[in-house]
């Protein structure tokens, strides 16, 4: 018993030292290349995608889960502020970097100042087999930043039909209303994409959601004049007579914002 635990503790000293020796080496390595072992240089090398030197930053001892900071970046703005090493390589849509922080336990959960995640900045930028490197390391589907938005959210505002479908399909909250009171499916209304309203709808979307105003997603197509979606909410069924808080049917705001072919479209039905 006593001879083994001589033998763990020299394991162990001889661990320590090996990774010891790792980090200078790698550190010695970066110092030939002139590269400062800094917060600063590492956030410029995952900008940048540089799978190598970042791998001999993380070798050198650079934290996965370092926070860059407006002191420590330079360039930041209010979207990047105090964002992780894993948020920047999702928003900047570097795949293996992505796996390389996950690897090194980078928190998949972590919440820059905006209350943004990984998964947020890749449902806006990044493809869907980044989304679901994230979603498989067990990103949370229906987190929501400070505004009360969720990755599906940003999807759907930004058009990314193939991100909303893995989001559905792990799972995000189709009905989930942000802080302004509006949900993915009234934003799909209003950007007018058929294939992400059917997609939604799919998945349980509540086709008799109203804004705080009293408009139906119906209204909202026809006020930003998306006749594809509208089309697409007439052969749903939805409710043509229904009233805003105005007292104005959807035909009837299709025609106060110009769009007379709507408001043709919803009255007659073709």
């Amino acid at each position: 018993m006593k001879l083994k635990l001589i033998v763990i503790i020299v394991l162990c000293a001889l661990m320590a030292a090996s990774c010891r020796n790792r980090r200078e080496t790698a550190r010695k390595e970066l110092d030939k290349l002139g590269v400062e072992f800094t917060d600063q240089s590492f956030l410029e090398r995952i900008r940048k995608g540089d799978v190598i030197l970042v791998g001999m930053f993380l070798s050198a001892g650079m934290d996965p889960n370092v926070r860059f900071t407006k002191n420590n970046d330079s360039n930041a703005t209010d979207e990047l502020n105090n964002s992780t090493p894993l948020m920047i390589a999702a928003r900047e849509g570097h795949i293996k970097l992505v796996r390389m922080f996950l690897a090194k336990k980078g928190d998949v959960n972590a919440r820059a100042d905006n209350g943004q995640t990984a998964l947020m900045y890749a449902a806006r930028y990044a493809s869907r087999e980044l989304a679901a490197d994230l979603i498989a390391a067990g990103a949370g589907i229906n987190a929501k930043d400070a505004d009360g938005k969720t990755a599906l959210t940003f999807a759907v505002l930004l058009d990314r039909a193939n991100i909303v479908d893995i989001l559905l399909e792990n799972g995000a909250d189709p009905n989930v209303k942000d802080r302004f009171q509006f949900n993915p499916l009234m934003q799909a209304a209003i950007k007018g994409k058929p294939d992400i309203l059917k997609a939604l709808l799919k998945k349980g979307a509540d086709k008799t959601v109203l804004t705080p105003d009293g408009k139906t997603i119906l209204m909202l197509a026809s006020e930003y004049g998306r006749a594809s979606a509208v089309r697409l909410l007439l052969g749903e069924g939805i409710n043509t007579k229904a009233r805003d808080n105005s007292g104005n049917t959807a035909a009837q705001i299709a025609e106060n914002k110009g769009h007379p072919d709507i408001a043709a479209l919803i009255r007659t039905g073709r």
